[in-house]
């Protein structure tokens, strides 16, 4: 970016900013940090509850099977770290410069779209995903992008609100000169 940047002020969702120049348009949207401590402090219970059962182990000859029973729940125990690491620290970049839209997550790294080139997208669309558990529905939205070729390709997931969403929506779709119009499967 150059000195000529426009740095956008509210109105729009927390957690978002944009910086937005003659040739690129850069919108940055923090994770969900609260969300992310928590994760964080599940996963320590359960690693530590993990350490205590493998230094038991050690420290007593167990037979194999006390070294294999919990491999699965070792890993359960690495990814609820490591996505909680995530929502703690990540920010999502979502860039157009150069004729191609990107998303990034930095600083730990999360599966994102490769670059797609601005000349074939024909829409940006928000879908609502609504989730029934033990402690009740829980929703969340997600920005897709519609190529000219039919394809749908996901931008950002997990997102706790509509508006955010609606607001990414809506600032790609302006700065990339589409028009909106519906798309199936669309959040009316």
């Amino acid at each position: 970016m150059t000195g000529r940047d426009v740095v956008d002020s509210p109105p729009f969702p927390a957690g978002i900013t944009v910086q937005q120049s003659a040739d690129e348009l850069r919108i940055v949207r923090r994770w969900n940090r609260l969300a992310g401590i928590g994760l964080l402090a599940f996963a320590f219970v359960w690693d530590g509850f993990l350490l205590v059962w493998y230094l038991a182990a050690f420290s007593g000859h167990a037979p194999l099977i006390a070294f294999l029973f919990p491999i699965v729940h070792v890993i359960i125990g690495i990814a609820l770290a490591y996505s909680g690491l995530a929502n703690a620290f990540n920010t999502t970049t979502i860039s157009v410069r150069s004729g191609r839209l990107t998303v990034v997550h930095n600083p730990i790294r999360w599966r994102a779209p490769m670059p797609i080139s601005i000349y074939d997208l024909q829409q940006v669309f928000v879908k609502k995903h609504i989730r029934s558990g033990k402690h009740g529905r829980t929703t969340t939205y997600s920005v897709h992008a519609l190529l000219l070729s039919g394809r749908s390709i996901g931008l950002v997931s997990g997102l706790d609100s509509r508006e955010q969403a609606q607001f990414l929506e809506r600032r790609l779709e302006q700065y990339l000169g589409l028009i909106d119009s519906p798309v199936a499967g669309e959040m009316s």
